[in-house]
C-alpha cells in the first residue's frame, strides 16, 4: 500500500527530475526498454492524481519483463522459474506436427522452454534481434515487439514478432508468440 509520505516523496523526486531535464514529455513514450523508467517518473509528475498506482504497477511489470528477457537470453533456469508461474506455457507461432495445428506447438514449463532454446542454439545461425520494444497493456499484459532474422537449418528467415505475456499473481503465465514473415 502506498502511504501519503511515500507519494509526496515520489512526487518531489519526479518534479526534480522533470526540472533537471527541462523538457519532459507530456505522455509516456516507451521507445526502448532501457529508457522506460525516466518516462514513468515524468508521467507520475505530470499526472500526479490517480496515476500513482498505475505507474507503480507499470514499473513492476516492465521490471518483470526485463528479468524474464535477461533470464531467457542466458537460459537461466532459476531466474525463469522465479518470474513465471508453475503452469507456464509457451504457445509458439508454428508447429511441425499436425497434432498442434492450427494453433502452433505448446511448450509446457521452463524445462521445455530451455529445450527449445537449446535446439535453436544448435540449428540457428546469424540470429539478429532488432527494434525491441516492451510495453504494458492494461493491468496484466506485457507486449514485446521486435524483428528477428537468421538462418534456421540452412534456410534464411526474417520475421516481425509480437509476444504477449499475460501476468497473474505477479508472475508471467504464458508466452504467446506471433510471427509475420517478411520476404
Amino acid at each position: 500500500m502506498v502511504t501519503d509520505q511515500f507519494v509526496v516523496l515520489l512526487f518531489a523526486v519526479a518534479v526534480a527530475v522533470a526540472v533537471a531535464i527541462k523538457d519532459p514529455p507530456v505522455e509516456p513514450r516507451f521507445r526502448d526498454w532501457k529508457d522506460s523508467r525516466p518516462d514513468m517518473i515524468l508521467l507520475i509528475a505530470s499526472r500526479y492524481s490517480l496515476q500513482i498506482s498505475y505507474s507503480m504497477s507499470s514499473i513492476f511489470l516492465l521490471d518483470l519483463m526485463k528479468r524474464f528477457r535477461l533470464a531467457y537470453g542466458r537460459a537461466d533456469r532459476s531466474e525463469l522459474l522465479a518470474v513465471t508461474s508453475h503452469d507456464f506455457e509457451w504457445h509458439q507461432h508454428m508447429s511441425d506436427s499436425v497434432d498442434d495445428s492450427p494453433n502452433g506447438h505448446v511448450l509446457k514449463g521452463i524445462d521445455e522452454l530451455l529445450e527449445e532454446l537449446t535446439r535453436r542454439g544448435k540449428q540457428w545461425q546469424q540470429t539478429s534481434y532488432q527494434g525491441m520494444q516492451e510495453r504494458v497493456a492494461g493491468d496484466d499484459l506485457l507486449v514485446q515487439t521486435f524483428t528477428i532474422s537468421g538462418i534456421d537449418s540452412g534456410t534464411p528467415f526474417h520475421a516481425k514478432v509480437v509476444d504477449l505475456y499475460p501476468v497473474r499473481n505477479k508472475l508471467i503465465i504464458r508466452k504467446d508468440t506471433y510471427w509475420k514473415y517478411v520476404r
